[in-house]
């Protein structure tokens, strides 16, 4: 659904160019982007700049891949830090994802394995967020970690699990927002992303990862 929504020149289906208007197609985009910020849902969202080298998963995947789920897996490692500062003792979490090919999903799998044993972030390619910069030092976590999410992976099928169809949205309004595109802004303010915040955290020129509880 999101996708034959989707404006055509922003990677949307042909067919929504006659099925709705250009204002209605924004306006179910912004509704479905605000899901998380009504209900009070946080939103874990990585970026990886294409720049950014193989280092994780030297022999894994070829590099188009490897970005995707380098940034896959920060959204884990950023969701999981998210549960143990925030959550029960007990609680845990499972990824859901849509279903792709098996090389994709072997992949996802290996990502996984990779981010349970955590690594440490190099230092150069760590931005200083806001406050870094005002006190003049960095005091970011720059461990990538996961111990709260179960090992396994659950696929669905297209069109069938809500919150996939939201989180696609969602990624859909701040990749938008990264580009630049024509609706971008207004995508990030439905989804509860402060822009001036987000511009200051450099996303647009170093990329990053985060957790975000938007306000309601």
């Amino acid at each position: 659904m999101t996708s034959l929504i989707a404006l055509r020149q922003y990677g949307g289906d042909s067919r929504a160019q006659t099925l709705w208007s250009i204002s209605d197609r924004l306006r179910f985009l912004t509704h479905l982007m605000s899901v998380p910020r009504m209900c009070g849902i946080p939103l874990a969202i990585a970026s990886v700049p294409r720049r950014v080298l193989s280092d994780t998963f030297p022999d894994l995947v070829e590099r188009a891949r490897w970005h995707h789920l380098r940034a896959f897996g920060d959204c884990m490692a950023k969701a999981d830090a998210h549960i143990r500062q925030n959550g029960h003792p007990q609680e845990v979490a499972t990824i859901v994802a849509e279903h792709s090919e098996k090389p994709e999903r072997q992949a996802m799998r290996a990502a996984m394995d990779v981010y349970r044993e955590g690594f440490r972030l190099k230092s150069e390619y760590h931005t200083p967020g806001i406050a870094d910069r005002k006190r003049g030092y960095s005091t970011g976590n720059l461990e990538f970690r996961i111990s709260r999410i179960r090992d396994t992976i659950h696929f669905v099928l297209k069109g069938k699990e809500p919150l996939v169809d939201v989180a696609d949205a969602c990624a859909f309004g701040f990749r938008a927002w990264l580009r630049g595109d024509k609706f971008g802004s207004q995508y990030l303010s439905a989804i509860g992303l402060p822009e001036t915040q987000m511009a200051a955290e450099l996303w647009r020129h170093s990329g990053g990862c985060n957790c975000y509880s938007p306000p309601r």
